[in-house]
């Protein structure tokens, strides 16, 4: 499963909007819409951020698997 794939499916389990994770993460909407478009993946700080959120490790979060 690619990251956006993964990060669509844990803001749905969570019923968790772009700006929600925005707030959280520290960036702009518009960054976590690249995130869940396939166009960028987040930089570690904020991968670390995610995976804290979620509770999950950052090597989860990112892999193709």
């Amino acid at each position: 499963m690619k990251f956006s794939e993964r990060l669509a499916l844990l803001m749905a389990e969570n019923h968790e909007t772009k700006y929600r994770i925005s707030k959280i993460v520290g960036v702009h909407q518009s960054t976590v819409n690249y995130w869940l478009t396939g166009k960028s993946v987040p930089q570690l700080e904020h991968a670390k951020k995610l995976a804290e959120h979620y509770g999950c490790s950052i090597e989860e979060l990112l892999s193709n698997k």
